[in-house]
């Protein structure tokens, strides 16, 4: 009777570790998903963000409605309600990293930004000079600062996703426990 006891409570014990070690994976798996979806959004977000900012989205409009007003002002406005969408998109993204949450000074966050503002600019700007062939110099300027800040920000961009990729790949490939993955992102956010 007491050898049966005691190998009911080995059985017993070893059931609890492989339950312990079952909901563990599972909660392994459940961060690995969320990871992915997560830096799956961000590059569709970002690729949103800088199709919308693009200076050949721009161009575009400027050409296709040289003769044509008020299709020039809706365009605008579409661009304008496409480039808002994607950077709120992007900036509620960015709130789930605390790297980017609490640091102003991130060069992707100023990437960001500094785009964003200009692009609104020169909505506004284009808006207000309407489109002629005397404003077709100052035109010219606006895009090439677009495709200067567009640059930037792409820059930015590659180096923040490859981090994250990085991050991704040891989350998938090394054999960690829930508690070293909790080590790992508490240290990730200490130090990044």
């Amino acid at each position: 009777m007491a050898k049966q006891k005691e190998e009911n409570d080995i059985a017993q014990d070893r059931l609890e570790k492989i339950s312990l070690r079952a909901n563990e994976l599972n909660i392994v798996n459940k961060i690995i998903e969320y990871e992915s979806n997560r830096l799956s959004k961000l590059q569709t977000t970002m690729d949103a963000f800088t199709t919308s900012c693009d200076p050949q989205t721009f161009g575009l409009i400027i050409g296709k409605n040289v003769e044509n007003p008020p299709a020039f002002v809706i365009d605008l406005t579409e661009l304008e309600k496409q480039i808002d969408a994607s950077f709120f998109e992007l900036a509620r993204l960015f709130r789930i990293d605390n790297r980017l949450k609490h640091n102003d000074k991130h060069p992707l966050k100023l990437a960001y930004v500094a785009l964003y503002r200009y692009a609104k600019k020169s909505i506004v700007n284009l808006r207000q000079m309407g489109i002629s062939y005397s404003s077709k110099e100052e035109a010219t300027v606006i895009l090439a600062t677009l495709g200067k800040l567009r640059d930037d920000f792409i820059k930015e961009r590659e180096q923040y996703l490859s981090t994250q990729e990085k991050h991704l790949k040891h989350l998938l490939f090394e054999e960690l426990s829930l508690e070293e993955i909790r080590n790992y992102y508490t240290y990730n956010e200490d130090t990044q």
